[in-house]
């Protein structure tokens, strides 16, 4: 068949034609009919080679046939990586577009070009300063992002991953990020109010001057965070793993610890007033300067016990405050006793 059949044949699917223009815009698929017609030709050619002596030609033919294939295979790889790329840069300079809009529509098309990019394996994504209230970013790939200063309150990110992102001063206000995995991600002064955190990871995580009123952290895992002076003011940390943490001068009044592992935790000078303390572990645990008044335990020896424990500066403890004999009972009929500091 002459080369030009293979220039204006129709296509099946849509009836058009395929011209040269459109081939040398896509160099792989040249290479690819360049194949198909040398191939061909040259095994028409073999076949005569018992009647003529083509083996100079042969010989440059299946060359030009080999060197087809792998020119075509490595022209094939690197369009394909180009094409990636260009699509990557693409999302990134969209996503920059949009940085400075503070509208539904600007939220709604940064979370695409957050999917768009997951699907092409990036996760390290610019997300400093963007608008994203309400933004459904469940499950998202977001580690390594950088999300300094965003605006992410009330967002859905439940099981989102976060490892070593940058959220630092990251409004998360409301947000929801249960099951989300933000080990190594810096918090630091981040204001997350009212934030859902249940089961959600956060080992070696900087929350530095946290703003965490009322956070619920029921069963997080948070050893060896640094939540040096965050505010915690009626948090709920049931359950939560705090083995090795930096709780100093937090602002622990009125929180849940009930049966919280806060083994070898730093707690000095923090603030656990009127805390609900019952069943929380808290093996050798320095607890220097602590407030105590008012906090809620299972026993009457409790204070005694923390000599036992190895609490570190237990006996200053000891001769600050003591456990009211009283026994009292909380909402749902558990009893408890409230610890009182001793007056002078």
């Amino acid at each position: 068949l002459p080369v030009r059949y293979f220039f204006n044949c129709s296509t099946m699917s849509r009836g058009r034609k395929i011209s040269i223009k459109s081939i040398l815009k896509f160099p792989n698929f040249f290479f690819v009919v360049a194949t198909l017609i040398v191939g061909p030709l040259l095994y028409y050619l073999d076949s005569l080679q018992t009647q003529w002596d083509w083996s100079q030609v042969l010989v440059e033919g299946h060359g030009m046939f080999f060197d087809l294939i792998v020119f075509g295979i490595l022209l094939t790889i690197y369009e394909t990586r180009k094409k990636k790329w260009d699509r990557i840069e693409q999302y990134e300079n969209e996503i920059d577009d949009f940085r400075p809009w503070k509208a539904d529509e600007g939220v709604y098309r940064i979370v695409g070009n957050v999917k768009r990019l997951n699907k092409e394996g990036i996760s390290k994504i610019d997300l400093h300063d963007c608008h994203l209230v309400d933004a459904d970013l469940k499950n998202k790939d977001l580690r390594e992002a950088a999300l300094v200063d965003a605006n992410l309150e009330r967002a859905n990110l439940e099981g989102a991953k976060l490892q070593h992102a940058n959220l630092e001063r990251a409004k998360l206000t409301g947000s929801r990020l249960s099951k989300a995995i933000l080990d190594h991600a810096n918090l630091s002064n981040a204001k997350m109010a009212e934030v859902q955190l249940m089961e959600s990871e956060l080992r070696h995580a900087i929350m530095f001057k946290a703003q965490m009123q009322k956070a619920n952290m029921d069963q997080a895992q948070l050893e060896e965070a640094n939540l040096r002076d965050a505010n915690l003011i009626e948090a709920n940390l049931r359950c939560a793993n705090l083995s090795k943490a930096i709780l100093s001068e937090s602002k622990l009044k009125s929180a849940v610890l009930k049966e919280a592992n806060l083994t070898k935790a730093q707690l000095i000078s923090a603030d656990l007033r009127k805390a609900d303390l019952r069943d929380a572990i808290f093996f050798q645990a320095d607890m220097a300067d602590v407030e105590l008044e008012g906090a809620k335990v299972d026993n009457r020896y409790w204070l005694e016990n923390l000599s036992g424990a190895q609490v570190k500066h237990a006996d200053l403890l000891k001769n600050r405050f003591y456990v009211d004999r009283e026994v009292q009972t909380d909402e749902i009929g558990i009893i408890y006793f409230e610890i009182k500091i001793k007056q002078v």
